[in-house]
C-alpha cells in the first residue's frame, strides 16, 4: 500500500486519525463477533467475561461495546478542525461552507433512514446512529466556524454541568433508581431520545478540542502526552462522578459516561498519534486504514444488510468450519469480517469512498 510508504517527513493526513477510525469500525464490521465466539472455544470464566465486553451493558457499568459509537463521535469532532481548515484556507465563501456543511448532514440522514428501511416499508425510523451523528456533525460545524476552542470547550463543560442535576434527580434514597429511569425512558422515549442526542454533542466537541491540539505547533511528543494525561484526568473524574451517583450508563448516555469515553478516546488517540504519525511505525496499522477510509459506507453496509456477508463468507469458509470442531464460530466470524475487509480492500485501492 503506497500510503503506508510514505515518509513521514511529508506534511500529509494524519494517518493515525484514519487507523484509529477503522479500529474503531472494525468491532462494528466483524471483531465483535470474534470477541462474542471466544467463550464458544474455551467456556471459561475468563473468557465469558471476555465475550460480555462485546454486549452492551443493560444499565450501569461499562462495556467495550459502549464505546464504539461514543468513539466514533469524538472522531467526527477530531476531523472538524482538519476538514474545515482546507476550506478556510482556500478563502471559500461562507455560502459554499454552509452548503458543504449541509450536503454532509442530508447524505448522513438520508443513509441513515435507507439503513433503518425507507425503501422497505412505511414505518420509518428518523432516530438512528447515522442521523445522531449527522445531527452532532452540524453543531460542531457551526459552532467550529463562529466560536474559538475556549467556547467550545464552555460549551461542551456548560451541557454537562447543566445535565448533572437532572440526570441524578431520580437517584433519590429509598428508591430504586435504576427502575425509575428505566422508567422514565419508557415513559418518555422522544423526551428521553432528546435528551441522549443533546448529550452526545459533548463527545463531538471533546474531539474537536483535540483536533485544535493536533493542529497546534506543539512537538508531536507533546501532543501525545498532553492527550494522554488529558485523558487520564478525564477517566478519573468520570469515576469520581460515578461514585459520586452520577452513574456511568450507555443507555442514558450519562455526563459521566460521556466524561469516560472522552478520556480513553484521548488516550487511544495518543496512543495511535505516537506509534503511527510521530515514531513512523506505519505498516502494521494498513488493516485499520483500509476499513476506516470508507468507514461511514462499512457501517452502512452492515446495518442495512443489502449485502449478505454472512452467505458469502459461508460459501467460501462453512465447510473448512464445520471441520474445525470448537473452533468453528470463530472460523465463521473470521470469515466474516474478511468479506467485508476484502469489498473495503477493494475499494480503497481503486480510490472510491465514500465522502459523507
Amino acid at each position: 500500500m503506497e500510503l503506508m510508504d510514505k515518509a513521514c517527513s511529508v506534511k500529509e493526513r494524519i494517518l493515525s486519525i484514519d487507523a484509529l477510525r477503522g479500529f474503531d469500525m472494525f468491532w462494528l464490521i466483524g471483531g465483535n463477533e470474534l470477541g462474542r465466539s471466544i467463550f464458544q472455544v474455551y467456556n471459561h470464566p475468563v473468557t465469558v467475561a471476555i465475550s460480555n465486553q462485546f454486549s452492551h451493558s443493560q444499565w450501569r457499568g461499562f462495556h467495550l461495546e459502549d464505546f464504539i459509537f461514543p468513539l466514533f463521535l469524538f472522531i467526527v469532532g477530531l476531523v472538524l478542525p482538519f476538514s474545515m481548515a482546507k476550506h478556510i484556507q482556500t478563502n471559500e465563501r461562507p455560502v459554499r461552507l454552509y452548503l458543504h456543511i449541509f450536503k454532509r448532514t442530508a447524505i448522513l440522514f438520508v443513509l441513515g433512514m435507507l439503513a433503518g428501511g425507507l425503501l422497505l416499508k412505511f414505518e420509518v425510523r428518523w432516530v438512528g446512529v447515522l442521523q445522531r451523528i449527522a445531527v452532532c456533525y452540524i453543531i460542531a460545524a457551526i459552532l467550529f466556524l463562529h466560536t474559538g476552542w475556549r467556547t467550545q470547550a464552555f460549551i461542551a463543560a456548560g451541557i454537562l454541568i447543566v445535565s448533572w442535576p437532572m440526570m441524578t434527580m431520580l437517584n433519590m434514597p429509598g428508591y430504586d433508581c435504576i427502575y425509575l429511569d428505566k422508567a422514565f425512558l419508557k415513559a418518555m422515549p422522544k423526551v428521553a431520545e432528546t435528551g441522549i442526542w443533546i448529550m452526545s454533542v459533548p463527545s463531538t466537541l471533546f474531539g474537536v478540542l483535540a483536533g485544535h491540539w493536533l493542529r497546534s505547533n506543539n512537538s508531536g511528543n507533546r501532543k501525545s502526552l498532553c492527550l494522554a494525561m488529558g485523558g487520564m484526568i478525564f477517566i478519573l473524574i468520570a469515576l469520581a462522578l460515578d461514585r459520586a451517583g452520577y452513574l456511568v450508563v450507555f443507555r442514558a448516555w450519562t455526563g459521566s459516561f460521556v466524561m469516560l469515553t472522552a478520556g480513553l478516546s484521548m488516550v487511544l488517540l495518543s496512543i495511535f498519534y505516537w506509534i503511527i504519525d510521530v515514531k513512523c511505525y506505519r505498516k502494521w496499522a494498513a488493516f485499520f486504514v483500509v476499513i476506516g477510509t470508507n468507514a461511514i459506507l462499512a457501517y452502512w453496509l452492515r446495518r442495512s444488510s443489502i449485502i449478505d456477508f454472512q452467505s458469502i463468507a459461508n460459501f467460501f469458509v462453512l465447510g473448512f468450519a464445520t471441520r474445525c470442531g470448537i473452533f468453528e464460530p470463530m472460523v465463521l466470524a473470521i470469515g466474516f469480517t474478511a468479506v467485508q475487509w476484502l469489498l473495503l480492500y477493494f475499494l480503497y485501492r481503486h480510490k472510491i469512498f465514500l465522502k459523507a
